[in-house]
Parts: structure tokens; C-alpha cells; sequence
């Protein structure tokens, strides 16, 4: 994976406050978020999993079948090169010093 910068605190807690706001259970995925996300942190999207996650852009979550938003969380994470998180785990990230937000922030 090619890093290119090092997230500021600001940028980690911001990507991942976006990162949640999309997982929420009454909103969509948008691929336009991911996308943001990683050219914030420096990361490069493999272009197969970029292409793979867009199809589902501006798909409500109501309208995929179960399990699929934490199947598509799991693609996102591991595209942007984050460890794996459960959706319940992520719906907690907002807390300034939760698991998740220290992980995210340590990644660069």
C-alpha cells in the first residue's frame, strides 16, 4: 500500500467521523466519501475494489440484503488499508477515545 502522508489528528477523527456517518443504518454507501478519505490519508485505492465498491454508489443500505453493509464495510476498510471493524464498533467511533478512532489515527 503506498502512503504518501502521514494523517493529522484532525484528518484521522475527520475521515472517520465520515467513515460512520456513511455506515449509518439509514444511509447509503458513497464511493465519493471513500475516495475522499483515502487521497486525504495518501492512500491509493487498488482499482479493482475501487470499481467493485462503486457499483454500489448511492445504493441505500435498506435496499441490500443482510450482512451486506458489513461486507461492504469490511471491502472498505481493507481497501483503505484499515484493520477490520464491526459495524457496532464503528457506530461508537465519534467518542474522541474510542478503539477505533486511536487505530485509525495511528495509520499514516
Amino acid at each position: 500500500m503506498h502512503h504518501t502522508t502521514e494523517p493529522t489528528d484532525f484528518v484521522g477523527r475527520a475521515a472517520t467521523i465520515g467513515l460512520r456517518q456513511m455506515f449509518r443504518p439509514q444511509g447509503y454507501f458513497d464511493i465519493c466519501t471513500v475516495r475522499k478519505v483515502a487521497q486525504a490519508l495518501g492512500r491509493v485505492i487498488p482499482r479493482h475494489e475501487e470499481f467493485s465498491l462503486s457499483l454500489l454508489h448511492c445504493v441505500s443500505w435498506a435496499d441490500m440484503p443482510p450482512g451486506m453493509r458489513q461486507e461492504v464495510l469490511d471491502r472498505t476498510m481493507a481497501a483503505l488499508g484499515y484493520p477490520a471493524v464491526d459495524l457496532e464498533v464503528l457506530e461508537q467511533i465519534a467518542k474522541p477515545r474510542s478503539r477505533v478512532a486511536r487505530i485509525i489515527g495511528r495509520i499514516g
